[in-house]
């Protein structure tokens, strides 16, 4: 099981640097002899579309306190600070502390959800459905994505099979002076969108920083009902952990199973009016529409109305 993290700058750095970069395609665009081959081309994950309910949380007690972006992919990046009360603002919420601690919990899972996401949107931006080659019953895509601040090239080939109404997935990568094809992305998407898995791993040898996430999601009637997330960090300085499973039954909403793992989160526990440990695993329950709920971790026990 992960642990928490509250140092996700590296992979926010990667994702803001990955949209900035220009990408070209590296063969020319065909599909297959056969025209009705076309048809059978899937489409990547809409992973912006994985989207947790928490609007209940919005308002919460504590804030994340980003630094300057690293400059390039592969450049040096300083993490986000714990996470730490805001100034006059510790009464929020009526002084519920146990919305407080829910809304610390929630917005740290979610924000490893969205780095994760940011990065693998980002790194099939400009990925074209209708540039496939078809080659052996599989469809290839191939490009380059270019970081105009370090002058290093990532090379991608993306590679997708059908079989029944699920696509299989992978992509294998090389960058410039650092590795040479590593497989960085597996996964399985059903054509309609509704639901996958997929797993990225990369290692970027020459900084010593290490990037491992699995998710899994459905959506059902338009909205994410299950998901569940694994995801580490690592760099010579420090190793970030989440993970948990967010569902939505009816107008109830939770995170269960969940863990957290971060630098600096015993510092941020001491700013908490409530003793606890912010490490220790957690379930949080909320009504999407009451915004009541609970919050239990270790083997504490908290509410709210």
């Amino acid at each position: 099981m992960l642990h928490q993290n509250s140092y996700l700058a590296p992979l926010s750095t990667v994702l803001c640097c990955v949209l900035l970069f220009s990408i070209s395609s590296c063969s020319d665009s065909t599909s297959s002899d056969d025209p009705s081959a076309d048809q059978d081309i899937p489409d990547l994950p809409q992973f912006e579309q994985i989207q947790m309910q928490t609007g209940a949380f919005e308002e919460g007690s504590f804030s994340v306190k980003d630094t300057d972006a690293a400059p390039g992919l592969l450049s040096g990046a300083n993490p986000i600070s714990p996470l730490r009360p805001l100034e006059g603002e510790t009464q929020q919420f009526g002084g519920s502390i146990a919305r407080m601690v829910a809304s610390n919990l929630v917005a740290t899972f979610e924000e490893f959800h969205q780095t994760n996401v940011n990065l693998l949107s980002g790194l099939f931006a400009d990925w074209n459905r209708d540039d496939a080659e078809l080659s052996g019953g599989e469809y290839i895509w191939e490009y380059e994505i270019d970081d105009w601040e370090t002058g290093q090239t990532f090379y991608l080939q993306v590679i997708s099979s059908v079989s029944g109404d699920e696509a299989h997935w992978t992509a294998i990568a090389s960058l410039e002076g650092q590795f040479e094809e590593q497989q960085v992305v597996e996964g399985t998407t059903a054509l309609d969108g509704s639901s996958g898995v997929w797993s990225f791993h990369v290692d970027f040898i020459e900084q010593a920083n290490e990037v491992e996430s699995t998710i899994a999601w459905s959506i059902e009637d338009d909205r994410l009902a299950d998901y569940e997330m694994e995801i580490a960090i690592s760099t010579e300085d420090y190793y970030n952990t989440a993970t948990g499973n967010y569902g939505v039954d009816g107008n109830i909403a939770t995170i269960s199973d969940a863990q957290i793992d971060v630098p600096g989160l015993d510092d941020a526990a001491d700013n908490l009016p409530v003793d606890v440990d912010l490490r220790d695993v957690f379930h949080i329950e909320w009504n999407l529409e009451t915004e009541a709920g609970s919050l239990a971790i270790g083997d504490q026990q908290f509410s709210w109305e």
